[in-house]
């Protein structure tokens, strides 16, 4: 046997020994895998930071070495402003979002707190309604407590299951906060360290990786780099028109905080098909608090409206983008979500758009070399 056959048989079976390891230990690699990537999550999610706003940056950068062009270390200190330049705008936008939303919810809940007699009398109204229609004439408000208080230990135990996931999602949130901190830090350092770190996976490539494979890895990459960047663009504009269509529609139809619930539909909406309905969780609450009707009249709104962008806008809005045909928009989303919940979602397209172009191509030099062969 030749060094490229037994290199060949080796790789064969290398690759059968994982995916039977994966098949039968699937519960096990799956648990590793989840482990693993809770771990490295906030390394994930600064380098997605940074490569969202590595445009801004670029485009700060470039108009300030033009402006520092004289001095000596123009480069360094175009860099280094426009990082914190950069930074600064994400951070002010992301503080302006969070002061703009929570004070409306603060009127909100006092604003119900304050009518709470008036949906009390609603709600028994309502009940004696259903009472009137169903002939339910032996039944009162009276019985109703009765019922409720045989199963006032269920709701006891309702209270302390509550109270124990409130100390949790409070650990939680301490968690997230310190996540979010790694992030901004792990996105900072790469955003000033870009081209640095590019430079060195070249040399890296360049040494240990043979030329043909080395410019195959350099093609993907340039690829990968290109629709992500088209990705996140176009997510960007469509998050923009659905807030649009929806404040639109919202003022249209008269429905109160129109501004405030349109601003969070669209930066929830940054998240494919279900960031919508994310933003749309606490806007019912907000409208609820005012009118239990306008909230459910609120839930018909935002599902038409969100038909149409994942039916229409969405995959040609981004797949124009990204240049995947909307079919296979629509494929990705499900297949992804599917598979990987939310991040399945999010990378879904780009990912797909990446296999697809690869695979276009692919076909595309096959049927050259046929058609060669053939004359």
């Amino acid at each position: 046997m030749d060094k490229k056959m037994f290199k060949s048989v080796l790789i064969l079976i290398t690759y059968t020994l994982l995916l039977t390891v994966i098949v039968v230990k699937f519960d096990v690699v799956s648990q590793w895998f989840s482990t693993f990537f809770s771990y490295i999550k906030p390394f994930i999610w600064g380098f997605v930071i940074a490569f969202i706003l590595n445009k801004p940056i670029k485009f700060l950068k470039n108009l300030f070495e033009k402006i520092f062009k004289k001095f000596k270390n123009n480069k360094k200190i175009s860099l280094a402003l426009s990082v914190f330049i950069t930074y600064m705008l994400f951070i002010g936008f992301v503080v302006l979002i969070i002061s703009f939303i929570l004070p409306q919810f603060s009127d909100s809940i006092s604003l119900f707190i304050n009518n709470i007699q008036s949906y009390s009398s609603n709600i028994e109204k309502l009940f004696n309604n259903i009472v009137s229609i169903l002939n339910l004439q032996n039944f009162s408000l009276v019985d109703l407590n009765k019922i409720i208080q045989n199963n006032m230990q269920q709701l006891s135990n309702i209270a302390s299951q509550l109270l124990t996931k409130l100390i949790s999602m409070t650990a939680g949130f301490a968690v997230a906060l310190l996540n979010i901190f790694i992030s901004i830090i792990v996105s900072v350092y790469v955003s000033s360290s870009s081209d640095k770190l590019s430079r060195q996976t070249n040399t890296l490539l360049d040494a240990y990786v043979p030329n043909k494979i080395n410019a195959k890895i350099k093609e993907i990459a340039h690829l990968t780099f290109n629709t992500f960047n088209n990705f996140v663009s176009g997510q960007l504009f469509e998050a923009l028109v659905l807030g649009c269509m929806c404040f639109i529609g919202m003022s249209i139809f008269r429905f109160e905080y129109a501004l405030l619930i349109s601003v969070m539909i669209a930066v929830t909406s940054i998240i494919p098909v279900i960031g919508a309905f994310i933003g749309a969780v606490p806007s019912v609450f907000l409208l609820f608090m005012i009118s239990p009707i306008k909230a459910l009249w609120f839930i018909v709104f935002i599902i038409i409206v969100q038909q149409l962008e994942n039916n229409f806008i969405y995959p040609k809005v981004v797949g124009n983008k990204v240049g995947l045909p909307a079919i296979w928009v629509l494929l990705a989303i499900v297949v992804g979500g599917g598979l990987f919940g939310v991040v399945g979602i999010l990378l879904g397209v780009p990912v797909c758009s990446i296999i697809y172009t690869l695979l276009k191509e692919g076909a595309y030099k096959k049927q050259a070399e046929k058609n060669s062969v053939i004359k």
